[in-house]
């Protein structure tokens, strides 16, 4: 059977519903909210599930919100989108929601209970609903059950890829101002942003602007609409995940035979304080070639042509590991995209990229944390017999952040990030974009710098 949730709780107090009285089904409360020290109640050590045992209703919420001051400079002399900005202040966001969830027990020889979530995205800063014109279930929204042989559900999910290293990210945006590892890891770059978050079937291969078009048809960072998912139990500390996305988000204009699937999957092992696995995702027909057209490579670079077909892939491995008050992670990851059907451009290009973070509790409630990530240059293969250059196209990130624990569910922290892209690398770190006041703050060659203070909470 499948133990929910299958990682360490926190319990903090819960937030009664004063609505629960008229729900039309009998469902005792539940005091017991889930919470991990990252900013994620449902994912931890390579699972995630609706991560819920007994039965009741429960509200969560985390909120992250301070004042940040941002720069970029460095910009390559020449690029169209050119976009050198002097410092700015800003209030900035971190990762924010409220989630709304429970669980009945049935106890059946194989159906043990049944579970939903319903997760929205906060922007703490405006105070309005994020990732969606919607109000509820932009993030995380599933139903689901958990059986003798594992748990499944069904709905709006992010992927067993995305979620596998959620818990080895030390420098996360809940704590910080959104320069995060998610602006590398799991990104392609070419201004991509942080991560894909699908609402609805929004169509791969175009969007109003190139960068959410990259975004919607290359990210490996994904949270995915129509998808199910399966947990196995786990056996001497090993556990699978596997999440599939089904073809509903056919472009608009493609071939009608096109069908833009997703496959997701990670194997794990945990033992004590020690945490290793890998992650593979594959997309197919998200026509990431349509999406990048020309001089993504920096001004003047040629098209990498728009192939009729394609099929990405996303292989990590990972690890981390506890040593008394210190924790240490790593991660190493490869994105590959090929694509046919065009007679010019690139059929193929990849790169790698690598992350190392460390964590240290300090006495008290203080506690430092800094993270570094190498994106290295892509290689590609030409559809033609001309040659093609990729070069240059990588970049480097750090992060540091200190933290100040006020109580077991409020922390005040203080945050440093600094991204440097290689000559002709486009890489958004995703918390400075409001410097760009209409142009692109993911010019070629850029450095994006920001220093932030802020408070965290969740409960």
């Amino acid at each position: 059977m499948t133990k929910f949730p299958p990682f360490a709780r926190r319990k903090s107090s819960l937030i009664a519903l004063a609505c629960v009285g008229v729900l039309s089904a009998p469902m005792a409360v539940n005091a017991q909210t889930v919470y991990n020290y990252q900013d994620r109640d449902i994912c931890g050590y390579g699972t995630c599930n609706l991560g819920f045992s007994g039965q009741g209703l429960t509200i969560q919420f985390s909120v992250a919100t301070g004042l940040q001051r941002s720069k970029t400079d460095g910009a390559t002399a020449g690029d169209a989108s050119n976009s050198n900005t002097s410092p700015r202040n800003a209030v900035w966001t971190g990762l924010s929601w409220v989630r709304f969830s429970g669980s009945r027990l049935i106890g059946g020889n194989f159906i043990k209970s049944t579970s939903f979530a319903v997760e929205s995205g906060i922007t703490m800063d405006s105070g309005s609903s994020s990732t969606s014109a919607g109000v509820l279930g932009t993030r995380d929204t599933a139903v689901g059950i958990d059986t003798s042989i594992g748990s499944f559900w069904a709905g709006k999910w992010t992927t067993p890829y995305n979620s596998s290293t959620t818990t080895l990210n030390v420098t996360s945006s809940s704590v910080g101002a959104g320069i995060t590892y998610s602006g590398v890891m799991g990104s392609p770059g070419f201004g991509a942003g942080t991560s894909y978050n699908g609402n609805g079937n929004t169509g791969f291969g175009s969007s109003a602007t190139a960068a959410t078009a990259i975004s919607n048809s290359m990210s490996f960072g994904r949270t995915t609409p129509n998808t199910v998912h399966y947990l196995t139990p786990t056996f001497s500390g090993v556990q699978a995940h596997i999440g599939y996305t089904a073809a509903e988000e056919t472009p608009a204009g493609a071939n009608p035979l096109t069908k833009p699937e997703l496959w997701s999957g990670t194997l794990t092992y945990k033992n004590g304080p020690l945490y290793i696995g890998g992650a593979f995702e594959q997309h197919t027909d998200y026509l990431w070639g349509t999406a990048m057209g020309a001089n993504q490579f920096g001004a003047g670079s040629a098209s990498v042509g728009a192939g009729t077909s394609s099929k990405d892939k996303g292989y990590k491995l990972l690890g981390s590991y506890t040593f008394g008050s210190t924790f240490v992670s790593a991660i190493w990851e490869r994105l590959k995209y090929t694509q046919s059907g065009n007679a010019t451009g690139l059929s193929a290009m990849q790169r790698s990229a690598w992350y190392l973070g460390v964590k240290q509790q300090l006495g008290g409630p203080h506690a430092v944390a800094a993270s570094y990530i190498r994106a290295g240059s892509y290689s590609c293969t030409s559809a033609s017999a001309a040659s093609c250059d990729t070069s240059e196209s990588g970049t480097v990130l750090w992060t540091l952040n200190y933290t100040y624990a006020v109580d077991k569910y409020t922390r005040l922290v203080a945050s440093y990030g600094r991204m440097s892209n290689d000559r002709r690398g486009s890489y958004n770190a995703g918390g400075v974009s409001y410097l760009a006041s209409g142009a692109t703050v993911n010019t070629a060659g850029n450095t994006q710098t920001s220093y932030s203070v802020g408070i965290s909470s969740s409960f």
